[in-house]
């Protein structure tokens, strides 16, 4: 029986799967749909200040329901950082696979 790959498992059977798409593919995941009150646990602040700044969060209605994507909120909260230096997590990651790799050999 020949192995068929799809998307990422193709580059997995190559060795060649980054870790930005690993990190990617567990974040889909993850992802799912809070409530206000789940919302503003995960965000740690109370509803009532979730509710003041429902104008600003990418938020759902479904009737009287107020959802929230994880994802949305993680994206949110990244452009409020207030050290917005980035660290290049997939080339930080890669070179401590090519030292461990270069330390097997």
């Amino acid at each position: 029986m020949k192995w068929r790959s799809v998307g990422w498992e193709s580059h997995l059977l190559d060795g060649t799967v980054s870790v930005r798409e690993i990190l990617s593919y567990l974040a889909q995941a993850q992802d799912c749909y809070l409530d206000k009150r789940h919302a503003a646990g995960y965000l740690s602040i109370s509803v009532r200040n979730l509710e003041d700044r429902l104008k600003e969060i990418p938020h759902f209605r479904l009737g009287a329901k107020t959802l929230f994507r994880k994802s949305e909120i993680d994206r949110y909260m990244e452009q409020h950082r207030e050290n917005p230096e980035a660290i290049d997590l997939e080339r930080l990651a890669n070179e401590v696979v090519m030292e461990v790799l270069a330390k097997g050999k």
